[in-house]
Order: structure tokens, then sequence, then C-alpha cells
């Protein structure tokens, strides 16, 4: 393993680790996937591969470790009940990474609408949770998060998927009362329901590409585009008071307009956003790519440009490290045009508090 600092001040510091042997077992190169932490380990899932296939493996990521970075928890195994898609969403709940919904390159939608892989089972494989049925529209591009202490996992936007044309793929918008809504779990009768939340005028209107966090009983979401507008504002909801309000900073600093780009909570008290593209995605391949990274404060409604990647991402992985110098890793994921990041180096963010 070898470390190159990109960029160093002192508030920001970028250092690319490369994964060093050709024998050396890493995921595929992928864009669309999910990266995630676990029990204090990051982890990569899932995703788009360049080879035009939808993947369903998991690894963890150690990069403490020069011999090993990478280990395969998950291998791909025809008896499981995923099989990859893309355009999907996924989180961790409860011990167990959700993936739901998505489609497959050869069908219009995945078979399932939830699956699950619990880490804490003796059958590492992965489970059809729930259906898709006429409560729960099939999508792609769409963002979620959970409220853990409700058992609830939020669902915002995204498209129909049409794969006989991708120009249809986005074009054709979740609507209606469909826009917005959530997934129950009942431990009465080990199922998932889905309820919808319609939106007032006055709320958060369709988009696919966007990003959604939580915080507490709050949820945070971002960006996105209904391909006529690239959107750069804030609405946040108040689970408990079934509540959106859009938040007005009256800076005039604040990040462009975009989509496919990382959204990452800290401390419940701020969110990160990094790259992005302003137009000309889909299945990860990204025309205009952002490099630019910001930091928006809940609490004072304030946005702060904390400085600038060394590459531009989208539609790329992420996980977020808490602690005095906090820190990001990216992994995956396209830049300008339809080239993919390569596969044998993490990009580490280090932010100094002090």
């Amino acid at each position: 393993m070898k470390k190159n600092t990109f960029i160093s001040c002192l508030a920001n510091k970028w250092t690319g680790i490369y994964v060093q042997g050709t024998d050396v077992k890493k995921p595929a190169t992928r864009c669309l996937h999910s990266m995630f932490t676990y029990n204090g380990e990051h982890y990569i899932a899932c995703g788009y591969s360049n080879n035009n296939e939808c993947l369903s493996d998991i690894w963890r990521m150690d990069i403490t470790n020069s011999s090993q970075i990478f280990t395969q928890i998950h291998a791909p195994n025809s008896n499981d009940a995923f099989q990859g898609s893309y355009g999907s969403a996924t989180l961790i709940l409860n011990n167990k990474l959700y993936v739901i919904m998505g489609a497959t390159p050869d069908s219009n939608v995945s078979e399932g609408c939830l699956y699950s892989y619990d880490f804490t089972s003796n059958e590492k494989t992965w489970i059809k949770e729930y259906d898709a049925n006429e409560n729960f529209q099939s999508r792609i591009y769409f963002a979620v998060a959970a409220i853990s202490n409700l058992n609830r996992i939020y669902v915002f936007g995204g498209v129909k998927p049409d794969i006989d044309s991708i120009d249809q793929e986005r074009s054709n918008l979740i609507e209606g009362d469909q826009i917005f809504g959530y997934f129950s779990y009942s431990s009465e009768n080990e199922t998932w329901n889905f309820q919808t939340i319609p939106l007032g005028e006055n709320d958060p209107s369709a988009r696919y590409g966007h990003s959604m966090i939580a915080m507490d009983n709050t949820l945070y979401l971002f960006g996105g585009t209904n391909d006529e507008t690239m959107f750069n504002t804030i609405w946040k909801y108040d689970v408990n008071k079934n509540n959106w309000q859009e938040i007005d900073t009256e800076q005039s600093e604040i990040p462009e307009g975009r989509y496919f780009h990382t959204m990452l909570p800290h401390l419940n008290k701020e969110f990160w956003i990094l790259g992005g593209s302003s137009g000309g995605a889909t299945r990860g391949v990204c025309g205009k790519t952002f490099n630019d990274i910001w930091k928006f404060d809940t609490v004072e409604n304030k946005w702060t440009k904390k400085g600038e990647a060394p590459i531009s991402f989208c539609a790329t992985g992420s996980v977020l490290q808490e602690g005095e110098d906090m820190k990001i890793y990216i992994w995956g994921g396209s830049k300008d045009g339809s080239e993919y990041l390569p596969q044998d180096i993490i990009y580490e963010y280090t932010h100094c508090r002090k």
C-alpha cells in the first residue's frame, strides 16, 4: 500500500491510497455502488460494472492493512435471491444491508423490491423480504434514509425504469402520491409494508439523482433534477410533525445544482456534499462532473466551501469516518465522459478541526 498526498493545507488534505501488487484481489471497477460503515468497518457493495453487469458482491475495506486492503465478504451465488441491479438504493439497518428496487439490463425491473443481507446470520446470502406490488411503484435513481428508532426506510423520488430507452430512464419521473413514503417493518407479522405520504404544493417536487440523509428524526434532501431544473436547494422533513420546510440560507455562495453526488452526515449537526454531475449522467456515465467539497451546518443553516478534490467524480461510493480529524473515503464511480475511476486507488480526505 502506498500513499500519495495530492493537496495539503491547514484544514484539508487529500491522499491517494494505492493497492500494491498485481495479484491482490480487488472489487471490479464500478459505479452506482454503495459504501457503508458497519461495526466500525467500511464496506463496498453492489453497483454497475464497466462490463455492463449488475453486481451483488460485498467487500470489506481496510486502509490500514497494506497486504489485504480488500476482503471479499460475499461472492455472487446463483442461489441468491438478489443477483444485482442498477439504480437501486442501499442502507444499513438493524445489522442488515438492504437493497431497494432497481433494474437489470435484461428486464424492466428487478424481480423483488427489497432484499437484505444479514451480517449476523450463519446463512451468508441475500434474502428477498418484499415483493413489488401496486402499493409501491418500481423505480431507479431514487434516495432512501432510515429512521432506526421507528424501523422505517423513507423513499423519495426516482424514475420508472425503461431499459428500451436510456432517454426514457431520465424523463419518466415518479409523480403523485408515489414520490414520497416509507417502508415499515412489523415484527409481529415479520413483513414490510409501504405507506405513501402525499406532498403539498409547497413541498419538494419530483426528481431523480438526488440524495437524502437522516439525522435523528429529521430527513435532509438535496439536489437532483427533473430534466428541466438541476436543483441545489435543501429541504428538511420533520418525521414527528409530518412537515417539509425549504431551508433558505440567504447566502450568495452555495453549491451548483447537481445529481449523482455524495451526501454524508456528520455528528448529527452537519452534512457534506462532494462531487456529482451537472448533466448527461445515466448508469454512471457522467457529463460535466464536479470536484468541489461543501459542508452544511444544520444548526446555523450555513454553507461553507471546503476546497476541491484532486479529481472530479459522480455516481461514486463514499463513507465518512468521524473523529477529531474527520475522514471521507471515496472509491469507484466515474468522471467526465464515460471513464471509470480505477479500482486500485482509494481517495482519502482529512478535515482537521484544529
